[in-house]
């Protein structure tokens, strides 16, 4: 902050204050001290003195005037730079808001996916009442059963498949035998079925992170998508892609398009040829 403009009067207006009294004195002395014949001379002599007080009068009020003036002057610069303060605090406030809202965000997202991570954890699969699978291993396990394969393919639901498909009359163009050909998603329904507890459980929890994220203000979105994506495995991105297409998945299906989930999703695999243009080009990239 600068120094205040001086609000002291010039030399000239004190020396001019002072010398207007001194002399009104002299003027009032030597009044009474002369004749009373010789005093209306005098007093004519002397009668320029109201001139002097007058314009002493207007002096005061040009030095009132340029004081007022030069008060002014200062409250306009102590307005400015309380004002210019002002707006920096309101920065910085605004700033700190930022911050700690970013820090809110952060924090709410990482204890979500720590969530995230014991939910699967805590995942398992059992055989004769006894725990064969535990955490991120049982997606492999049910991817292997979308495929088909694997010791615990599950036959039943081909089976029950199968013969809904015989009852519809659908039949192979090349052999007069039920056509044997089951998409992944309703091997997968059959599968969900079956898991509803574990799978619900994990899709609930993994919708509801990417739904905070996209309605955060966060600037950081990109980077909690990137690594929320690191966390899936390919297992993990199967059932991803078949949950999305499923008919509880649908709101799943918009967020997996709009962030772009399946990005590192291998979509060689022989589990998606017949899903081929069911999710936006932007679910990949």
């Amino acid at each position: 902050m600068g120094s205040k403009p001086s609000t002291s009067l010039p030399n000239w207006t004190i020396l001019l204050s002072a010398l207007i009294p001194i002399i009104w004195i002299i003027n009032l002395i030597a009044l009474f001290s002369l004749q009373n014949e010789t005093r209306g001379t005098f007093g004519d002599m002397f009668g320029a003195a109201n001139s002097i007080f007058t314009g002493a009068a207007l002096v005061a009020l040009i030095i009132s005037i340029t004081l007022q003036k030069q008060e002014v002057g200062v409250a306009q610069k102590e307005l400015q730079t309380a004002q210019k303060t002002l707006s920096e605090q309101q920065s910085l406030t605004i700033a700190q808001q930022n911050y700690l809202a970013e820090q809110s965000v952060e924090s709410t997202f990482f204890n979500m996916l720590s969530l995230l991570m014991d939910v699967v954890n805590n995942m398992d699969l059992s055989s004769q009442g006894e725990v064969t699978t535990t955490g991120k291993d049982v997606f492999h396990v049910l991817a292997l059963r979308v495929k088909g394969r694997g010791d615990k393919a599950p036959k039943i639901a081909k089976d029950r498949l199968l013969q809904r498909k015989a009852e519809a009359g659908k039949m192979s163009s090349s052999k007069n035998i039920p056509d044997t050909r089951i998409s992944s998603e309703e091997i997968y329904e059959e599968i969900y079925k079956s898991f509803r507890n574990d799978l619900g459980h994990y899709f609930r929890l993994l919708y509801n992170i990417i739904k905070f994220l996209k309605f955060s203000e966060s600037n950081k979105k990109e980077m909690y998508i990137d690594l929320l994506r690191a966390q899936l495995s390919d297992d993990e991105l199967i059932l991803i892609f078949l949950n999305g297409l499923s008919m509880r998945g649908s709101k799943m299906k918009l967020l997996i398009e709009e962030f772009g989930l399946l990005r590192h999703l291998d979509t060689n695999d022989d589990t998606f040829l017949d899903a081929e243009g069911k999710f936006d080009e932007s679910a990949y990239l």
